[in-house]
């Protein structure tokens, strides 16, 4: 927000040294981002009125003008401006005049006349221009032979300072001078809210709105015989244009001047389109609406309109409609303040892809008991500058939806503990008076507090201690040594296996990659087409415009971006949110996914190229179960996802359960992204890797393991898992390892099967096995296994 000091300075005796305001505002939370001069320095230059003014012979654009410099001097100065004209009044740059970029004005001849000192434009005084070109025209009533800088107060300093989201109570002069006076003396200043003089009978007829929460309070006034063909005085000109605000016509800049001011934003429509009644409402399905800004938009369902009957004339608290706006012609206005709920209106500028200094005011939350007295100070300042009559305020104010402050308990020695020193009781009740808050005694060591309606931000006890210390200086707080004993806790089951888990892989050769939560919804088609993503209502990019239901579209893009760096040896993991909307409501599951693409090792002399497959990525997740305890609660089968390759795909089970898949990406994805495969991911839910109960200590058997192999013919569709998991059922407990070491399908293996060869390992943990008691185990696994599954032993 950028702020004149000359105004700021009507309202609070300020220090002369800018750099001492700025430290104090820095101090007070307000961040200066600039400090810019109102004009860069320049002398010489006077006002001066143009009483002559005649073509130079020969010339196209030449003009001899003779200008008044005071009451009885005048000067012969040639003029080049399209806009020389008899009667204006203009800056005049004196013989030895010093203008920006080093010039001193000097006697020169032009075509044989001379010509003692120039007519200025807006450009050469360094000023922003008015006109397209020429010289820079001053109203009428400047006085002639005063000096340019003292009558347009370039003497002036702005501020360009970043207020925070939280202190919307800022964004006006009235709410920085507020802050400012905390340090300094405050100025009364009288503002002039008289308007009895001019008051007609004329009000709206009728006004509706169908939301009394999102828009509690809502007033109106009528003017009529306005006279708007004049411009706005010199100082409050200035003051917008200082503020980043360029003059329109009189009523706008007199309600952006108010806004300005006092941080209540105003709108006036033009009252010939507005003749019966005003509908406060929310947007229909199809409609449009043109704006100011001469931009038609779509209106979107959620979004509160000011109307004239049925149709929308303004985006309420944001911008008005293109048919009712006021322009110099206009004569009868209606003038609109109001209160809109921020929740109302959070985001609602950005959706259509607008910024405005009323929406901004509004989101953050305006004072509402500012609305009536906003409108009063526009409207005399209309009735000053614009003449006419106003009607009387019409006013809707629905009393239980209007925001108030709440009480709050503020514990004395709550200050001590906070932040290490304590603040007299007396000295604290100056500092809340000064903030405008309202005390009431509890006991001896406590007070109730009601903040003022402006500071929407005081809400619990901790903001009182934080405006304590800031009034009282962060500079005065004594450097303390305090000790403070902190007594954690045991971490979760869950947050020992994400700790574990991520420096596992860590250790494994994989990198942590963290990705925006929302991703492009052409990848988002390719892994998951047929979960329907939520969309985003304001999205930073198109290609970020939907909320991710895989972490593996964000993974992929990070391989495809180390692609075309070159990279051959890529090991990947994350571990974040995925998002899913079940009937209105908004879930999320967390998940871990991993990738690896190239080489198996980086490629050096000891490791020739070997590419990664299936079965690297298979044992690393293995091992990760393993890690957790919980390998033996896992099973692999054969699975189908829309984004891997269906020969290459399995689906993971915990205790019969689906927790994730692990795969190849396929080809035609990977090729549709311009990725290079081939590359090998999984994906699970993250609780599903909980670190288990230990196993109990087993004391290590000192006797001979026993293997046996079988291998068998089976139906082509039977998994060695399944096949493992029957073996386990009837092979007793002294079982201790099992693992398949050859598969099969060829010509001497019959149609639709193939062959399965398994190790099994026996070992006891008190005495060596013999051969007759694993025999009968074996004959037993052979018989169940052609009983469930029509497995036949291979010779």
């Amino acid at each position: 927000m950028k702020v004149s000091e000359h105004w700021l300075n009507e309202w609070v005796d300020l220090p002369n040294d800018i750099q001492e305001t700025t430290e104090t505002l820095t101090m007070l939370g307000l961040e200066i981002e600039a400090i810019q001069r109102a004009a860069p320095p320049f002398t010489g230059v006077i006002i001066a009125e143009i009483i002559a003014c005649k073509p130079v012979e020969q010339s196209d654009h030449l003009h001899i003008t003779t200008v008044a410099t005071s009451d009885h001097n005048t000067v012969q100065v040639v003029c080049g401006a399209p806009n020389v004209h008899i009667g204006a009044k203009i800056p005049f740059a004196q013989i030895n005049a010093k203008l920006p970029g080093n010039i001193t004005i000097k006697e020169v001849t032009l075509r044989g006349i001379i010509s003692y000192g120039m007519l200025c434009s807006a450009c050469e005084l360094g000023l922003p221009k008015e006109e397209d070109n020429g010289l820079m025209l001053l109203p009428k009533d400047a006085p002639v032979g005063e000096d340019i800088r003292h009558y347009l107060n370039l003497n002036d300093t702005i501020l360009d300072i970043s207020i925070t989201p939280n202190r919307a109570d800022c964004l006006s002069i009235m709410g920085l001078s507020r802050e400012l006076s905390l340090k300094y003396p405050s100025k009364t200043i009288p503002i002039n809210l008289n308007t009895k003089s001019s008051i007609t009978t004329k009000t709206i007829k009728s006004i509706h709105i169908a939301d009394p929460d999102a828009c509690p309070i809502f007033m109106t006034r009528i003017f009529e015989n306005l006279e708007l063909s004049q411009s706005i005085p010199i100082w409050m000109k200035n003051r917008l244009m200082r503020a980043g605000i360029r003059p329109t016509n009189p009523v706008t800049d007199i309600t952006q001047y108010v806004m300005l001011e006092l941080g209540q934003p105003l709108q006036a429509y033009d009252a010939t389109h507005i003749p019966n009644a005003l509908h406060i409402r929310y947007s229909q399905t199809n409609e449009k609406l043109t704006l100011l800004n001469q931009e038609t938009i779509h209106l979107k369902p959620d979004t509160l309109l000011v109307c004239h009957e049925e149709s929308p004339v303004g985006l309420a608290g944001i911008m008005g409609g293109l048919n009712t706006c006021v322009t110099n012609k206009t004569t009868c206005i209606i003038l609109e303040s109001a209160y809109y709920k921020p929740t109302v209106l959070a985001g609602k500028a950005r959706s259509y892809g607008l910024s405005t200094e009323t929406a901004h005011r509004f989101e953050r939350g305006v004072d509402p008991q500012l609305v009536e007295k906003a409108l009063e100070r526009a409207s005399a300042l209309i009735l000053q500058l614009c003449q006419g009559h106003c009607g009387p305020i019409n006013r809707i104010e629905t009393t239980h939806a209007i925001p108030k402050p709440l009480p709050i308990s503020f514990r004395y020695h709550k200050i001590e503990s906070t932040i290490g020193t304590s603040i007299p009781p007396n000295k604290m009740n100056t500092f809340l008076t000064k903030l405008g808050c309202k005390s009431q005694r509890i006991d001896d060591h406590s007070q109730s507090v009601l903040p003022p309606s402006w500071r929407v931000d005081l809400l619990t006890e901790i903001d009182l201690i934080e405006e304590m210390i800031r009034i009282q200086g962060y500079q005065t707080l004594p450097e303390t040594k305090k000790i403070h004993y902190h007594h954690t806790t045991p971490l979760t089951n869950t947050q020992q296996s994400q700790q574990s888990i991520a420096h596992y892989l860590i250790s494994r050769g994989y990198s942590e990659a963290i990705n925006f939560s929302f991703i492009d919804p052409l990848w988002q088609q390719q892994i998951n087409p047929d979960l329907q993503p939520i969309q985003l209502t304001n999205p930073i990019a198109s290609d970020l415009s939907v909320m991710r239901t895989s972490l593996i579209p964000g993974l992929l893009k990070t391989v495809q971006y180390n692609q075309k760096r070159q990279q051959s040896h890529l090991r990947l993991f994350e571990r974040g949110q995925c998002f899913f909307k079940k009937s209105d409501t908004i879930v999320y599951e967390n998940r871990l996914s991993a990738i690896i693409y190239g080489s198996r090792y980086p490629e050096n002399s000891a490791n020739p190229f070997h590419a990664s497959d299936f079965y690297d990525l298979k044992g690393d997740l293995e091992s990760l179960m393993r890690l957790t305890n919980s390998d033996t609660l896992f099973q692999f089968e054969q699975g189908k996802h829309a984004a891997m390759h269906p020969g290459q795909t399995a689906q993971l089970l915990k205790q019969g359960n689906p927790v994730g898949y692990i795969g190849s990406i396929h080809p035609l994805v990977l090729k549709k992204l311009a990725i290079k495969g081939p590359i090998y991911t999984f994906e699970l839910n993250d609780d599903a890797l909980d670190i288990e109960p230990c196993n109990p200590f087993k004391t290590i058997s000192k006797y001979p393991t026993i293997r046996r192999d079988i291998a068998l013919f089976v139906n082509q569709n039977i998994t060695s898992a399944q096949i493992i998991t029957h073996i386990k059922q009837v092979a007793g407990p002294w079982l201790v390892n099992i693992f398949t070491f050859d598969a099969y399908t060829g010509n001497s293996t019959a149609a639709q099967q193939k062959s399965l060869a398994f190790a099994l390992m026996w070992q006891h943990p008190n005495r060596t096995l013999k051969d007759d008691e694993i025999n009968e185990i074996f004959n037993t696994i052979s018989s169940y296994l052609k009983e469930k599954l029509d497995a036949i032993l291979r010779n």
